[in-house]
């Protein structure tokens, strides 16, 4: 039952990230599709995502510092992920091959990936496609403009149930509001997303779970240049036909 709360929040938190969400198309939603194109359209972006999950008295924590760039129509991507502070793994993608180091395991692989533009062009971004805002509001803050909204738990169900074809059974399961915020710096750019939101489950067999999931992706200096610096990949074991 732990588990499925885990999957639950995960999935949530990836479907609402990269998904987008459902109705109306106010100033906010005007403000957020120009800031997201814009960042879109970059070469280079770099920064941060941090997911907390918390089921019971359990925490979660993961940390992904990013970088990605398209030279000469050729993408480059970097990830490092750790887990509560401790480096899990490093991953490269470069000239059609994914290269990971496992830390835990004293392993470097690397194997066959293809990775279409288009689909770098979203890596890193949130991409609202319609919108179903409960409100919003925005602030003048140090970075830009910073605008909050709240978007009702039903996105959460109807992503779920389309996405995974009811491969999650919910019965017994409820969702808060989601509540989100972005920021657009002054050139344009979105700097900086947040996202929060609590998921419960009863329990026929035992006592109910509850937990709550949020995630924080801060872009730095978008706009800037962004160097990856590749190490030698010649001793990476080639897992392509694993």
């Amino acid at each position: 039952m732990k588990k499925h709360l885990v999957l639950i929040l995960a999935l949530c938190l990836a479907l609402m990230l990269f998904a987008g969400c459902g109705g109306n198309t106010d100033d906010t939603y005007s403000k957020f599709s120009s800031a997201v194109e814009k960042t879109n359209a970059l070469e280079s972006l770099q920064g941060t995502a941090t997911m907390i999950m918390t089921i019971d008295s359990d925490e979660i924590l993961m940390t992904t510092d990013f970088k990605q760039k398209i030279e000469n129509g050729n993408l480059t991507v970097y990830q490092k992920h750790s887990y509560k502070g401790e480096l899990l793994s490093e991953q490269y993608y470069s000239d059609g091959f994914m290269y990971m180091s496992m830390f835990m395991f004293g392993e470097e692989i690397k194997f066959k990936k293809e990775t279409p533009m288009e689909d770098a062009k979203t890596m890193s971004v949130v991409d609202f496609k319609k919108k179903d805002l409960i409100r919003s509001s925005s602030e003048e803050v140090g970075k830009g403009t910073k605008y909050s909204v709240v978007i009702p738990s039903s996105a959460i169900k109807s992503y779920i149930k389309y996405n995974l074809d009811n491969a999650i059974d919910e019965e017994g399961t409820t969702y808060s509001d989601v509540t989100m915020h972005f920021i657009i710096d002054k050139a344009g750019y979105i700097c900086e997303l947040y996202m929060k939101f609590s998921v419960s489950i009863s329990n026929p067999d035992g006592p109910d779970l509850s937990g709550f999931a949020e995630m924080t992706m801060t872009f730095n200096d978008p706009g800037e240049d962004v160097t990856i610096d590749l190490p030698d990949f010649s001793d990476y074991i080639d897992a392509s036909n694993f």
